[in-house]
């Protein structure tokens, strides 16, 4: 159980050949089978790998921390998995368990990379793909040093002016006598 990259709250199975040398013919059992609180039907996980090399690794979407505290499902599973060498010899059954809740009790920071770039670019995609020929955007581009020195300026001169404009009328004007 490792959380996905993209989304640390979204837990996948993995099944990898820490070895050093090939496994063939693995064979996983869970107890109970393995159920997401995401969908009805049990998370599909092939009966037999014929080969998992070393570091290879065979992988799947399991289900999500949030939604995972909030159901009703087991939280503890027991993995049994046999496989043969690359001389052919039986081994296992090695178990392992599979804890839900050391993953649901756990924070984590989601951090936005490379998935969440695409994701961003998708939407953007599609966005304009919606809009068709007949709407189209501008895109506006400064300096904004320069513009906030124009714009400084500006409200500067503004400022000075309305000074003068007050000091006009709190200046009595001279009567001819």
């Amino acid at each position: 159980m490792e959380p996905t990259e993209p989304d640390p709250n979204a837990v996948d199975l993995i099944i990898k050949n820490y070895g050093e040398t090939a496994a063939r013919d693995v064979e996983i059992e869970f107890d109970p089978p393995l159920k997401s609180s995401l969908a009805p039907e049990d998370v599909k996980v092939p009966g037999v790998i014929h080969t998992l090399v070393p570091g290879q690794a065979w992988t799947t979407f399991w289900d999500t921390a949030i939604r995972r505290k909030d159901s009703e499902l087991p939280d503890r599973y027991t993995a049994t998995i046999r496989f043969k060498n690359m001389r052919g010899k039986q081994l296992g059954p090695y178990t392992f368990d599979l804890d839900w809740n050391q993953i649901i009790d756990r924070g984590w920071i989601v951090t936005h990379g490379m998935h969440a770039l695409a994701t961003a670019i998708r939407e953007i995609r599609d966005e304009y793909k919606h809009r068709g020929d007949r709407s189209y955007s501008h895109v506006l581009v400064y300096s904004g040093d320069e513009r906030d020195q124009r714009e400084r300026e500006r409200w500067e001169q503004v400022t000075k002016e309305q000074e003068q404009e007050q000091q006009e009328q709190d200046t009595p004007e001279e009567s001819l006598d």
